[in-house]
Order: C-alpha cells, then sequence, then structure tokens
C-alpha cells in the first residue's frame, strides 16, 4: 500500500495544489512505522500551498538490509529527487551517508544521531548525552548499571562512561541489543537477577521504547519495579509508553519528552491529529509518539527550504542531472551543496519544540522536559537545555514515599468469603462498612482502631484474590489493586506466598491453615458379613492363625518328647496282648487344646509336663490379651457409627481417576500445585490441568456447590480453615478428610513501602497476644455452627489395632514356645540318664539274637528319641511297644536298603513277631529255654501277656519256613528265627524313621530356605557380585565341615557341574530381591525350580533313571498345587523400599571420577530402572534363576543312578547323597570366583565392595549350606520327587511371612488374601506330594 501510494501521491498533490510550483522529494519507511508514515502526509497537506508544495516518492523497505537501502536510495536518485527523508539502522547507515557524501544529496532522519561529522544528513533527533548525564548527577547517581542497545550507536555510552571516568562513578554497561527474540524474556529476568545480586538498583535504560517496554515487562514480573529501584528511560519519549503496569509498584521512574503536550502548537496539532480517521491514517487513534513528531517536523523542515530556495529563484534543476548513483567515477549534483545550506539555514518552532541546526546538520538551541512516573501518572518536574541545563521546576523528585495516614480515609480492599467477609441479612438497610459483618470485618475495625485511622471497605471488583496473568503479566484480584494503588491495605483470606511478597508487603500471618480435601459426606456404611474382624488389622489375623498353628506343632512336639507325657497302660484279660505306652497329645489333640484355649472353652486334657504347661501357660497368657483388646476394640467399633470415606489421602486422590478434584481459578492453591516440585503434587497439577472439563472453579461457593452435587465424584481442594467452616454449615454434608497438604498462613497485604506496614503488623502481635484473634475464629467457627461441635461422626472413627499395639504378646508367646521346647529336651536328657542307671548290669542270657550287656546314656536316649519320632500315632497318640527294655530286643544296625526288605510284610506278621518278643521277656525272666507252646504252659509262663502271646503263636501267623519248624515242635533257636522276625518288625520302623528322618529334614531346608537372605535384607548389597561371592564362600565353608564329619568320601567332579549351574543363578538374587522383593522373588524362582528339579526326576530327564511314588496321582495333583500357588504369589504386589543404611561409598571405587554424573555411587543398574521395567525385569530373572536352581542336582542324581553299572565310570559311587556335598559345593565357591573375577575385570579393577555386606552374607550363605545339606537328606529318605515339591514351594510361604510381618513389602487387604490363597495352595501341594510317598 505503501509503495503504491508513492505513485499516487504525486498526481494526488499535483489535483490538490493545481498547477503550483513541485518539488520531487524521496521517503524511505521502514515496515511498520504507520504512525509515522502518517505524520509525513499529514506534514505535507498541512504545508502545501499554491504558491509551493513537495512532491513525494515514497519506499517501504527493510532499514537494515543495506542491499535494499542501495537499491532504493538509487531508485529515488533516479527519479530527480532534491533531498531524501527516511531512516536507518547501525547497519544502514554507513550505506546512507555514503552515498549522501558522494552524490551531494541530502538526507532528513529522525533516527539517533549517527557519529561523526556528516555534511549532508540532517538529524531531527537531538543529542541525548547533555540531558542524561545532567540527570545522572542530579540524582547524585555513583554506582548504576547502563542498558544499551548497540543498534542505535555507542556515542551516548562513550561520553558516559567519559564522565564515569572523570567523576569515579561505577558504570556496568550491559548490552541488550543482541538478544533472540524467542529468549529475550528469560535473558531479561536473567539480566536483573543478576543485578539483585550484584545490588544494582539503579539502571539506565539507553534503548527505543519498543525494547523499553520488554524490558518494564519482565521487571514487572520478577518484582523489580518497587520501592528502592529508580528507572531512567533514555530516549525523548516518555510519555509514549504504557507505564500504568509500573505506575502503582512503588519503583522511581524517570525521562525525557520532547513532545510538550502543554505548549499551544502542540495542543491545536493534538486536537486535529484525533479528529482523523484511523482507517486513512493508521496510528492515529492513539497520541502522537516522539518519532512521529520528529518526521511531521522534517516535513516542515523541507517545506521552508524548498521555498526559500524558490524565493530566492536559486536554480536547482536537475536537468542532465538523473544520472546512475552507481556510475563510476561518481557524478555529484552541482545543486546539493545549495540545497543542504538551505536546508540547515532553516529556523522554525515544530512539535519537538525550536528547530536549529548547526554546520554538522545536529540539533541545537532545544529544550526536552524532565519527567518522572507519579502515582498519579506521569509529570513534568523540570527542563533541559543547552544554556541553563537541568531546571527544577518541582521538588518532590520521590513522589512514591506514602505520607502518612493521618486525616485520610484508607482504602481497605477485601473479598466476599464467608465466614470472612459476608453481607447482612438487611445489607441494603445499611451504608458503609455497616453492610458487612464476618472474621476480617471484625479484624479490620480492630486494626484500625490500634493503628488509628479511618477506613472504608471495598469489594474487589472481579471478586479474585490476585494473580499475575502468564501473558499480560498484569495482576488481578486485591493484590493487582495494591499494586496499581487502588487501595491502601488487603484485609482478607489473603495467603502469604513469595510471588505476592515480591510486589506488595505482608504482616505476619493472623491465621495458620494448609491446602486441605473437602469431599462430599459419604453415607454411613452398614456393617459387613465379616464385620466382626474390623477391631483387629488383618496382619493380626494372619499372625492369629500361624500363631495357633505353631503353638500347636510345639506342643504336639515337646510332648512327644517328654517322657512325663507318656504312661503305660495295661490290657484285660482275654485281649490282644501287649502293654500300651500312651501320650495324649497327637496332633489332632494339640489343635484341639489350642483351639479350646483360644475360644475360652477348655479341653478335656492338659498337659502334664512341665515344658508343655509353659506352651499351655504362655498360649493362655496370649489368648488373654488378644481376647481382651479384641472385646475393648469391638465395644468401640460397635456403639460408633462409621463412615467409609472413599479416600483418606492427597495419594488416594493421585491414585484414582474416578473422582475428579481441582482448586480455585486464581489464588495461592493453584499457584501451590503449579510451582510444587514433589512428585505427588505434579502429578496432580498435571491432571488438573488437562481434565475435561475444567475441574476449575472461579469461587469457592462454585467449588462447594460443585461438591455437593457431584455425587462424591468431585474433591475440592481449598484452605482449611474454609473447608472447616463450611463442613459447620448446613446441609452437612461436606467433610475434611487426610491432613493439611502444606503449612502456610493469611496475612494483611500493604503496598511495597506503604507506611501501615509497621502499625498494622504490630496491630496483629498486639491481638494475636491478648487471645482476640482466637476469640474471633471461635465466634466465626463454632459458635455459630450449624452441625454441632466436632464437625460430625467422621471425628469418633475408631481406627483398627495395628500389629504394634500387640507385638509385646506375640514376643512373650515366640518365647515361651522357645522356653518350653528347651525344657523339653532337658526333661528328655534328665529321663534318659535316670533309665540308664536303672536298666545299668542287667543282662538276658540264653539267647544269641538277644544278647546284651546292659544300657549305657546314648542307648537310652536313642531308646526314647526312637520312641517320640516313630511311634505310630492314632487319635490319641497310642503307642504299641514292648513293655520290657529295648537293650533286650535290640538288634545290629543295618543300612538303609537292608532295612526296606522287610516293608512288605503283613500288620498280622508283625503283631505275631511283638507277642513273641514280649512271651520270650517273661520266659527269659523265669529262667525258660524252650519255645514250644506246650512247654511255655507247663513252664509256668502264665503270666496274662504270656498266655495271649501264645494264644495268638498259630502256624498261618509265621511266614512258611516258620511255621514249618513250629509244626516239628523243635525249639526255640531252631524252630524261629527270631532275628528275622524281629528284622521284620524293625524293617517296618525303620521305614518309618527314614520318613522322618525325611521330612524333618524338609522342616529345616524350607525355614533355612525361606529365610537365609532376610540378614542382608537391610544391607546394601550394590549389583550383588561381591555378595554372591561371599555367600558361596560361606556355602563352602559348610561343605568343608561336612566332609570332614563324613570322612572324606570319594569326590566326584561331575558333581561340581551342578554347583556350577547354581552359581550361575545366584548371581540373579540380589537383583531380583531389589526389583521385586524377598517374599515374591523365592516364590517364582522356586516355582520354576520346583517344575524342573521334580519333571526330571519324575520322568527321567538328562539319564537319570525315572522315581516312582506309591500314589502317583497325589503326587501329580501335589506338584501341580504347587506350581500354581507360584503363580497366584505372582499377583501379590510388593512395595520393596532400597536400603535406608547403606554406606555411602563402597570399597575399591574411585569417588573421584564421574562424581557429578552419579546421583549415588552405589546406584547399581537394578536402581535406575522405572517401577514396571523393575517388576518385568525381576520376575525374568526369577524364572531364569528357577530353572537353573532346578538342574543343579541333575548331576548328583546322574551319578547315583549310574553307580550299579559294573564297569561304568560312575561304578561304586555312592548311594548317600550327603557323600556329594562338598562336590557340588566345591563347584559352586569355583564358578562364583569366576564371575567374580570377570566383575572385576570389567570394572577395571575398581568393583563395589560393601564391607557391611561381609557378616550377614556369610551368614546367608551358612543358612544356605545348611538347608542344601538337609535338602540332600531329604533327597536319600523321601526321593526328589517328594522333597523337590515340599522344599521349593514352602520357602516362599516363610518369605512372604517375613515379607508381610517385618519388611512390610505386603500390605493392603487384597494382597493378604491372595497371599493366604498361595499359603493354602502351598500347604495342600505339599501335604499331597508328601502322602503320595506313604
Amino acid at each position: 500500500m505503501m509503495n503504491l501510494s508513492g505513485f499516487l501521491l504525486p498526481a494526488l498533490w499535483g489535483l490538490a495544489l493545481g498547477g503550483s510550483p513541485s518539488v520531487q522529494i524521496g521517503g524511505l519507511f521502514p515496515r511498520g512505522a504507520d504512525q509515522e508514515y502518517s505524520a509525513f502526509r499529514v506534514g505535507m497537506v498541512q504545508f502545501g500551498t499554491a504558491e509551493f508544495r513537495l512532491t513525494p516518492h515514497i519506499d517501504n523497505l527493510e532499514v537494515a538490509n543495506s542491499f535494499a537501502i542501495t537499491n532504493c536510495f538509487c531508485s529515488q536518485f533516479s527519479r530527480g529527487v532534491y533531498a531524501i527523508f527516511g531512516f536507518y539502522d547501525k547497519k544502514s547507515v554507513n550505506t546512507i551517508t555514503s552515498f549522501c557524501e558522494t552524490l551531494h544529496v541530502s538526507f532528513i532522519t529522525p533516527s539517533f544521531p549517527a557519529d561523526g561529522l556528516n555534511q549532508f544528513v540532517l538529524q531531527m533527533r537531538p543529542d541525548i548525552k547533555g540531558p542524561l548525564i545532567s540527570l545522572v548527577e542530579y540524582y547524585k547517581w555513583e554506582k548504576f548499571a547502563y542498558l544499551y542497545d548497540s543498534d542505535r550507536g555507542l556515542s551516548t555510552l562513550q561520553a558516559v562512561l567519559d564522565t564515569a571516568a572523570e567523576r569515579k562513578w561505577q558504570v556496568t554497561a550491559i548490552n541488550v541489543g543482541n538478544l533472540k527474540d524467542e529468549r529475550k524474556d528469560e535473558a531479561y529476568r536473567s539480566l536483573f537477577q543478576d543485578l539483585e545480586n550484584k545490588k544494582e538498583r539503579r539502571v539506565i535504560l539507553d534503548c527505543e521504547q519498543d525494547k523499553v517496554k520488554d524490558i518494564m515487562e519482565q521487571v514487572i514480573t520478577i518484582g523489580r519495579h518497587v520501592k528502592g529501584y529508580h528507572y531512567i528511560i533514555a530516549n525523548f519519549g516518555f510519555l509514549d509508553g504504557d507505564l500504568s503496569k509500573i505506575q502503582y509498584g512503588g519503583a522511581n521512574v524517570s525521562g525525557f519528552q520532547i513532545v510538550d503536550f502543554d505548549d499551544p502548537l502542540v495542543s491545536k496539532f493534538d486536537q486535529r491529529w484525533e479528529a482523523l480517521e484511523e482507517k486513512e491514517y493508521p496510528g492515529a487513534d492513539s497520541k502522537i509518539r516522539y518519532t512521529s513528531a520528529l518526521t511531521y517536523d522534517a516535513v516542515q523542515v523541507m517545506t521552508e527550504a524548498f521555498r526559500f530556495l524558490h524565493k530566492q529563484r536559486i536554480d536547482i534543476s536537475r536537468r542532465g542531472n538523473n544520472g546512475d548513483c552507481l556510475a563510476n567515477p561518481a557524478v555529484p549534483w552541482a545543486q546539493g551543496v545549495e540545497i543542504e545550506r538551505a536546508l540547515k539555514q532553516v529556523r522554525v518552532d515544530g512539535l519537538t519544540g525550536n528547530i536549529q541546526f548547526d554546520q554538522y546538520g545536529k540539533r541545537v538551541n532545544y529544550s526536552v522536559n524532565i519527567m518522572e512516573l507519579k502515582n498519579s501518572g506521569p509529570v513534568k518536574i523540570g527542563y533541559w537545555n543547552e544554556v541553563d541545563k537541568m531546571v527544577v521546576t518541582k521538588s518532590d523528585l520521590f513522589p512514591n514515599d506514602t505520607m502518612g495516614m493521618e486525616n485520610k480515609t484508607v482504602i481497605v480492599t477485601t473479598i466476599l468469603e464467608a465466614p470472612y467477609v459476608m453481607l447482612k441479612k438487611n445489607s441494603e438497610l445499611f451504608t458503609d462498612n455497616d453492610r458487612y459483618e464476618g472474621y476480617c470485618v471484625d479484624l479490620a475495625a480492630e486494626i484500625a482502631k490500634h493503628c488509628g485511622f479511618k477506613y472504608q471497605l471495598k469489594i474487589v471488583g472481579d471478586g479474585k484474590y490476585g494473580a499475575r496473568d502468564a501473558e499480560t503479566k498484569i495482576w488481578n484480584g486485591m493484590v493487582g489493586e495494591l499494586v496499581y494503588g487502588k487501595a491502601d491495605i488487603a484485609v482478607a483470606p489473603l495467603t502469604i506466598t513469595l510471588v505476592r511478597e515480591e510486589v506488595i508487603d505482608f504482616s505476619k500471618p493472623f491465621m495458620s491453615l494448609g491446602i486441605s480435601i473437602m469431599i462430599k459426606k459419604p453415607q454411613k456404611s452398614k456393617p459387613g458379613v465379616f464385620s466382626f474382624l474390623d477391631p483387629l488389622a488383618y496382619e493380626i489375623w494372619m499372625c492369629i492363625v500361624f500363631a495357633y498353628i505353631g503353638v500347636s506343632v510345639v506342643l504336639f512336639l515337646v510332648s512327644r518328647f517328654s517322657p512325663y507325657e507318656w504312661h503305660t497302660e495295661e490290657f484285660e484279660d482275654g485281649q490282644l496282648g501287649a502293654s500300651e505306652s500312651t501320650n495324649e497329645f497327637g496332633i489332632f489333640n494339640s489343635l484341639w487344646f489350642s483351639l479350646g484355649a483360644f475360644m475360652q472353652q477348655g479341653c478335656d486334657i492338659s498337659p502334664r509336663s512341665l515344658s508343655g504347661r509353659i506352651v499351655g501357660g504362655v498360649w493362655w497368657f496370649f489368648t488373654l490379651i488378644i481376647i481382651s483388646s479384641y472385646t475393648a476394640n469391638l465395644a468401640a467399633f460397635l456403639t460408633v457409627e462409621r463412615m467409609v470415606s472413599p479416600i483418606e489421602s492427597a495419594e488416594d486422590l493421585a491414585k484414582q481417576t474416578e473422582i475428579a478434584y481441582g482448586t480455585l481459578d486464581a489464588g495461592s492453591t493453584k499457584e501451590f500445585f503449579r510451582r510444587s516440585k514433589i512428585a505427588l503434587f505434579d502429578k496432580m497439577w498435571q491432571y488438573m490441568k488437562s481434565a475435561e472439563p475444567s475441574v476449575f472453579v472461579k469461587s469457592t461457593v462454585e467449588g462447594v456447590l460443585r461438591v455437593r452435587k457431584s455425587k462424591g465424584k468431585y474433591a475440592y481442594l481449598l484452605e482449611s480453615t474454609m473447608n472447616e467452616y463450611i463442613e459447620q454449615r448446613k446441609p452437612c454434608d461436606t467433610m475434611k478428610v487426610g491432613g493439611n497438604l502444606d503449612s502456610k498462613g493469611y496475612g494483611i497485604a500493604t503496598p511495597k513501602g506503604s507506611a501501615l506496614r509497621n502499625a498494622v503488623n504490630l496491630a496483629v502481635l498486639k491481638l494475636n497476644e491478648q487471645g482476640l484473634l482466637d476469640k474471633l475464629k471461635n465466634k466465626w467457627w463454632y459458635d455459630k455452627g450449624e452441625c454441632g461441635s466436632g464437625g460430625g461422626e467422621s471425628k469418633e472413627k475408631t481406627s483398627a489395632l495395628s500389629l504394634s499395639n500387640v507385638a509385646g504378646v506375640f514376643y512373650i508367646l515366640v518365647g515361651g514356645l522357645g522356653l518350653a521346647m528347651l525344657v523339653a529336651l532337658v526333661e528328655f536328657c534328665y529321663k534318659s540318664r535316670a533309665e540308664a542307671k536303672r536298666m545299668k548290669g542287667t543282662t538276658c542270657m540264653g539267647w544269641r539274637v538277644l544278647r546284651s550287656s546292659g544300657m549305657t546314656f546314648t542307648d537310652a536316649m536313642r531308646s526314647k528319641a526312637r520312641l517320640s519320632i516313630t511311634g505310630s500315632t492314632g487319635e490319641n497318640g497310642r503307642v504299641l511297644t514292648p513293655d520290657f527294655s529295648k537293650a533286650v530286643h535290640a538288634v545290629p544296625y543295618m543300612r538303609p536298603e537292608t532295612r526296606m526288605e522287610g516293608i512288605g510284610r503283613s500288620r498280622q506278621q508283625l503283631v505275631v513277631g511283638r507277642c513273641l518278643m514280649q512271651y520270650l521277656q517273661n520266659c527269659i525272666l523265669k529262667g525258660q529255654s524252650t519255645l514250644t507252646r506246650a512247654k511255655m504252659l507247663d513252664q509256668g509262663c502264665t503270666t496274662p501277656a504270656s498266655r495271649r502271646c501264645s494264644d495268638s503263636l498259630r502256624p498261618d501267623h509265621l511266614i512258611p519256613a516258620d511255621a514249618a519248624h513250629l509244626r516239628e515242635g523243635n525249639n526255640m533257636e531252631s524252630l524261629v528265627d527270631v532275628s528275622r522276625l524281629l528284622g521284620a518288625s524293625n524293617s517296618t520302623n525303620s521305614s518309618s524313621t527314614d520318613l522322618t528322618y525325611g521330612f524333618v529334614s524338609c522342616g529345616v531346608s524350607v525355614l533355612f530356605y525361606g529365610s537365609n537372605f532376610v540378614p542382608v535384607k537391610k544391607i546394601d548389597t550394590g549389583d550383588g557380585m561381591f555378595f554372591q561371592w561371599v555367600l558361596c564362600a560361606a556355602v563352602w565353608t559348610v561343605s568343608l565341615v561336612v566332609n570332614i564329619i563324613l570322612r572324606s568320601p570319594k569326590f566326584w567332579p561331575l558333581a561340581m557341574l551342578g554347583g556350577a549351574i547354581w552359581a550361575t543363578g545366584n548371581i540373579t538374587v540380589v537383583p531380583i530381591v531389589k526389583t521385586i522383593g524377598l517374599g515374591l522373588g523365592i516364590l517364582i524362582w522356586a516355582s520354576f525350580n520346583l517344575l524342573m528339579g521334580w519333571a526330571s526326576s519324575r520322568f527321567g530327564w538328562f539319564g537319570i533313571e525315572a522315581e516312582t511314588v506309591g500314589k502317583p496321582t497325589l503326587n501329580y495333583c501335589g506338584a501341580a498345587l504347587c506350581l500354581l500357588s507360584a503363580i497366584v504369589f505372582f499377583f501379590v504386589k510388593t512395595d520393596v523400599q532400597r536400603p535406608s543404611t547403606s554406606e555411602e561409598t563402597p570399597l575399591l571405587i574411585d569417588n573421584s571420577a564421574n562424581s557429578s554424573s552419579q546421583g549415588s555411587i552405589d546406584d547399581s543398574w537394578v536402581d535406575m530402572l522405572p517401577p514396571l521395567t523393575k517388576r518385568l525385569v525381576g520376575s525374568g530373572l526369577a524364572v531364569v534363576a528357577g530353572i537353573l536352581y532346578g538342574f543343579s542336582f541333575v548331576p548328583v542324581l546322574y551319578i547315583k543312578h549310574h553307580a550299579s553299572d559294573p564297569g561304568g565310570p560312575f561304578s561304586g559311587a555312592s548311594k548317600f547323597d550327603l557323600d556329594y556335598v562338598f562336590a557340588q559345593f566345591s563347584g559352586i565357591f569355583l564358578t562364583s570366583t569366576v564371575y567374580f573375577l570377570i566383575y572385576c575385570a570389567f570394572k577395571k579393577n575398581k568393583p563395589q565392595v560393601f564391607p557391611k555386606a561381609v557378616l550377614p552374607g556369610f551368614v546367608s550363605g551358612v543358612m544356605w549350606g545348611v538347608a542344601t545339606c538337609c535338602w540332600f537328606l531329604a533327597n536319600h529318605y523321601l526321593s526328589p520327587v517328594v522333597s523337590f515339591p515340599i522344599i521349593t514351594t514352602v520357602p516362599g510361604l516363610i518369605a512372604a511371612i517375613w515379607g508381610v510381618v517385618v519388611f512390610k513389602e505386603v500390605k493392603g487387604l487384597r494382597n493378604y488374601l491372595v497371599l493366604i490363597l498361595a499359603f493354602c495352595l502351598v500347604l495342600a501341594g505339599a501335604l499331597l506330594t508328601a502322602f503320595s510317598k506313604l
């Protein structure tokens, strides 16, 4: 449009002015200079007459582009212009001055004065050096910052620095002209922050108005526009910028104004300017800027100069001189000097005052006004000219110093917010302050009384507390009214925050509070079917179940081992004869006794031994405390109606998506979440920011209504004081849940530097000390409450007892059980010693198979142990046994395979054998030497037991060979092979003993396996490589002890392969425990351990002979249930916490390297994983570990099953599994050492070595070694088909109990229920597997 006007204007001017003489002039305008171009056009019309006129040729261009400047200048010159008006900047000024000097073309410009002496350049803008230095001198600045725009040249900066050197000023010069637009705001804020750190609070801004505007916006943003700061704007357009945002901040702002709007000439022009149409004259809708005024004055100067030449009839024609400006050599215009002289001789009064030039084209004899920004707006405080320099006409240079408040009505801004400020019911009948009531109304009256001023309450117009707009940087609400001088003080629930404190002052807090959560009060919950369980926490119920089972088992064991629980009974005559040793505490009776005691009902049996009574006593004490605690808490649960709240804390809010939550749209609560760096609150902010529909509300009333109408689907975050107040108001359907999210206070606010600040502060402190603030809160919160005291039923909620409340009774129970077992052991040893003394010296002669030389203490202990362990138990625990000394019928020790020969004999044959032994005892005591039935009767073997025994000796009771001898009537030695009969009986006893040994070994193994990582659970083990090596060293130490005890059986290298396989799986243990926890990790790897180990033994994988069981269906079902339990265990969610007692620096690590890039030197790769990845990685590693563990027994089993191959490599190998422990454990230690050496090489000989992990790791290794030795024994006595399902799954249960009770890795009702289900599956699977062998 501007280019088009360049061609149309000559024609329009010709039509307007008829045939009057005209002079061609050029115009170079930058893009965006709309108002300057409008002023240029107005000047053309204003100063053109019928006698003379100017004809412009206009070009619109980018003044920073030298090529564009050259092209346009040459184009103008070729058109025959006599002079050129235009703009330039630092990049193009040299190009223009060069053309002007070469071609003798005058250039009139309102741009900044160029450096140097340029004959053909007329500077419409005066030099600002003089006024600026005079103003600095007047303010007596000795230290200040000078921000300059290098695009305007450096002449002013040089003058300031020269003066500073003379007068010893400290000047910090900073170039702000090279900042990139996209980063400039951040750069300005950073710049002023640096100045603040240097205490630089006096700043000169030597920039154009657009850049001054950007800088001042950032000054307001960071709160540097308050009292104590002083800014000088070093340009001539002080009134051109919008200073309203900084006007009330308190800072002093000074500057210069070259256009005096009070001048009649300017006022007259201003009237005509305001009458222009903005569409035709862009920029006419605002006051004329100083650059536009300079443009207007430039048209007047050119008009006067050419009119003078026209009157003098000086020939300035361009005939024959419209050549190329780039000609070589250049041809200057001969009349150019005349025009240059005429322009410099012009003296007129314009919008910018007196216009006069010196011989170098610079303005002289000019005057500028000195301006300052006051609360009422910009005010002229003086002027500057070259003769008088600076002249001050007003002495109040610092108007923002607040005067006293005497005889002045203070404007108190506040907000309508119950109970702080409310309209009275009949407010229309009152006026002014009497229309309001509330906490802040009373507080304002007390403050005014203490400070001694009159006040007027004024409700904030926009109804907001005060926040800064992110785009406009303008404060709204009550804070905005204080910042912009519309109020003197704010008495309202205004939160003290950092961003507000930067722009206003706060008093001491008059009320403390925090952000809280408001929800709709839920309906009272109906009692559930299992509500009777509520008085105790779920972990207590689980512990009670385990305690019940544990007490019953301990009672059973101590009763079996304590001789005082055994008593002998005689059968009546005529019944099958043998004396009975009875023990009433079988496993079922033990369970029944414990249950009866727990239910406070008693039982028909009671312990006789001291150890049993200790168990009963501590169990009774335990049940007394538990039942009493349960009863007391149950009463509270039954008498208090409780409400089930859907959320209890901010964590609950953040974890769910069903209930929306939000805050007030403009307030400190929203700012708190927006600025918070805490992960929880940042997560909540991200949700609130992106929620649709919006969760923000415009007022607290709207927020409360939204809570009440949302049917529990919306939670409102607000200050706790307001929350508590609304909870006390009808319809009493809201409630506060959880604690406060932060801690803050309400304060009375005043503008920066207000004289009221100190007085208000003292008043607040005095009111607080007098207790008046608390009285006011009670008055407006609780005394006027409508829902009763206490805030509703939610205050009376009774919490369930936690484990910590009754932990002591569990400790007493465990201690008592341990004491009982110790007493049982003492009783066992004491009774055995007494039995040995009683039987010492007693012999039984005459029978070579029964011959003995007496009973030793060892024999007595063995006898008592066999009675305790191998007795066949019935419902009442009865044990059938001969009533003579075990020394009489003791048989030589036989290896297990020999003892198994008689396992197939019938129960009837065993009864005959026992009867025969009873008969032998009686006859031997009477001196008999034959065994025929007749002779037995004839010789007087007529005791009841002898008769019963002889009656039962029928030929069909014996095996065929024995029956034949009996018919022949031979004597006892030739008739019956007593040792065979005894062997048959003892083989059955040996089978029972093997099962006992096997299951006891399983018990020890599962206990140690489930607990062996407990010692290191709270110890930081880094990446686990050093820990696994220490553990394997301890394992090898255990094997060394076992090898010495076994007298060094033959070493089979193949068994080391199993150790290597196990060690490979073991290096994954620490990452597993760190990622998914101790309990869940053991459960997962145990499942795959079970699957691999059981399947390889059951189906004969890898060349192993397939194992057989008596009941394969039970075995399959047991293994399947054990595997299913592990799958169920996978759904238990764990909360694994990193050890809090980790060492700061592991050994062998160079802490000086890369210290800045690591958050913690002992962080392993596991600690860097996100939660989901941790769970996946941990589960995957547990699967791999389980597979490797399951195959670790394969080499040993392979050697055993090929030991009977004649001529094979393993011919003659031992059948006893414990003989291979040393070889396998040696493979473990060797492999772990190799892995550790590889790890050291990978770490460049700087492994993570944690000294605190050495002892716990060694203990863990010893426990594991003992457990594995017991597993070897279980494999021997039970076979892997039975031992694998039990030992691989039950330790997971033990570990899970540790995780629940001690480490708190498993939490929540859902997880407890899943854990109980998995426990039931494990128990069922283990029992089925055990029964498959019986």
